[in-house]
C-alpha cells in the first residue's frame, strides 16, 4: 500500500502543474503521464486482493480491486484434494529470503492460499484451511514430506506412536561420544558438545514424559525453548547428503533445531532417546 504513495504524489503534482500552467513543455504529456502515475499510485494505495473459499458453493475465488474491480478468478474446489505447505526462496537484487506457501493442490491444479515468512504462522494457516476443507495436509517444508489426515492435525507425537503401535528402540550411545547424559527424576538430560567453531551453541536437551526443553548458550546470546509433550507433533532428523545433520522439534507454537555439532550416529541416538522418553 505505502509503495503507491510516491507514485500518487508525483502524479497529482504533475496534474496540478498542468492545471496551473506551471509545466515546461507539452502540457498534454504532463496530463497523460501525471494521470498514469496518479492512477497507479492510488490503485496501489487503495488496492485490495481477496481470496475466498466457499465450501457451500464449492468455489475458490480470488479478486483484485484497485479503484474498481480489476480481476477475478474462480475455480471449483473439486479440482483439488489436499492442502500443501512448501518452502520457497524469493530472490531480490539484494539477496534472498525464505517463505512458506500454502497451496490447494490436485492432480493438475494448484492455487496459492497464503505466503508467510514465519513457519509457525504458515503452518497454522495451512492447518486452518485443511481443517475447514477436511483435506489432508502435506507438509513438504522439511527433508521428508509429512502427510497428516485432517482428523490427526493436532495429534501429538506420543498419541500418534500409541495409535499406530510403533515401537521405539534405543541402542547404546555412539562409541567415543562426548555427549554427557544423566537422569534427574523423570528427566533425561543430555549436554551436547560444542562444535569446533567457537561461536556454536553449547546445548542442553532435557526430555521427560511431560516436556521437551532445549537450552542453547551461544557466544552472544542464550535461548530456551520448551514444548509440552501433548503439543509436540514432529521430531525429525534433518538430513543432507544422506546423513543426519540436525534434529528439529515442532509444535503448533514453536520450532527448535539443535545438534548441529553431532555426528550422524550421535544424532540418531539423541533422537531415539527423546522419542523413547516422550512417547511412554
Amino acid at each position: 500500500m505505502l509503495i503507491g504513495v510516491p507514485f500518487a504524489f508525483l502524479g497529482v503534482a504533475m496534474l496540478a502543474g498542468a492545471i496551473l500552467g506551471r509545466v515546461e513543455g507539452d502540457v498534454a504529456v504532463a496530463w497523460f503521464v501525471g494521470g498514469i502515475f496518479a492512477l497507479v499510485g492510488l490503485g496501489l494505495v487503495v488496492g485490495r486482493s481477496r481470496t475466498v473459499i466457499d465450501r457451500e458453493q464449492g468455489t475458490f475465488v480470488r479478486t483484485l480491486s484497485l479503484l474498481f474491480p480489476a480481476y477475478r478468478k474462480e475455480r471449483r474446489l473439486e479440482e483439488f484434494d489436499q492442502v500443501s505447505l512448501v518452502r520457497e526462496i524469493r530472490r531480490t537484487k539484494n539477496g534472498s529470503y525464505v517463505v512458506f506457501c500454502t497451496y490447494l493442490t490436485g492432480n493438475a491444479s494448484k492455487e496459492k492460499w497464503a505466503e508467510i515468512r514465519d513457519y509457525v504462522k504458515a503452518r497454522a494457516a495451512a492447518e486452518e484451511v485443511a481443517k475447514f476443507l477436511t483435506w489432508p495436509l502435506v507438509d513438504g517444508t522439511g527433508d521428508e514430506v509429512v502427510v497428516r489426515e485432517p482428523e490427526h492435525l493436532d495429534e501429538s507425537l506420543r498419541d500418534r506412536v500409541h495409535r499406530l503401535g510403533e515401537r521405539v528402540d534405543v541402542t547404546a550411545p555412539a562409541a567415543g561420544t562426548k555427549i554427557k547424559f544423566w537422569t534427574e527424576c523423570d528427566d533425561y538430560v543430555m549436554e551436547l558438545p560444542r562444535g569446533w567453531l567457537f561461536w556454536l551453541a553449547r546445548e542442553k536437551v532435557t526430555a521427560s514424559p511431560g516436556r521437551l526443553r532445549v537450552e542453547a548458550r551461544h557466544l552472544l546470546h542464550s535461548s530456551v525453548t520448551e514444548i509440552p509433550a501433548d503439543e509436540l507433533e514432529e521430531l525429525e532428523l534433518l538430513r543432507w547428503g544422506g546423513c543426519a545433520r540436525r534434529i528439529q522439534a515442532r509444535s503448533d507454537e514453536s520450532v527448535t533445531t539443535f545438534g548441529g555439532s553431532l555426528s550422524d550416529d550421535e544424532l540418531r541416538w539423541v533422537h531415539d532417546v527423546i522419542m523413547k522418553v516422550m512417547t511412554r
